[in-house]
């Protein structure tokens, strides 16, 4: 990305203060990390059939918990294409890119999950 183009977040509209789409892992040392896992957004949008998006909502849920019905949820992942998402988490991750996932996280003993 040229120098001259602000970096904004497709998710925040802010302009970026971390290195996340920088490619940039938060690696220790020893190079042991762990990555949170996240769903596509694209991936969906051009394969998925009726019946794919019935089966998403089984375990994809709204903020509140409740459910959404196939068309809803179809329309959220368009909604958040248009943000310019690739992927969206699937559990909080403070070091997330809606482009790329989790950047990684430093994994500080051999029994962290």
């Amino acid at each position: 990305m040229s120098e001259e183009l602000a970096k904004i977040c497709p998710h925040t509209k802010k302009e970026y203060d971390c290195a996340r789409c920088d490619g940039a892992a938060d690696n220790d040392e020893t190079g042991k990390f762990r990555v949170h896992l996240n769903h596509s957004i694209t991936g969906p949008l051009a394969n998925w059939n009726k019946k794919q998006w019935k089966e998403a909502c089984e375990y994809i849920k709204k903020e509140d918990g409740s459910k959404f019905t196939a068309d809803e949820l179809k329309q959220e992942f368009i909604t958040m294409n248009g943000l310019g998402w690739e992927v969206m988490p699937i559990s909080e991750c403070d070091r997330f890119c809606y482009k790329k996932g989790c950047m990684k996280h430093r994994a500080e003993s051999e029994g962290q999950k």
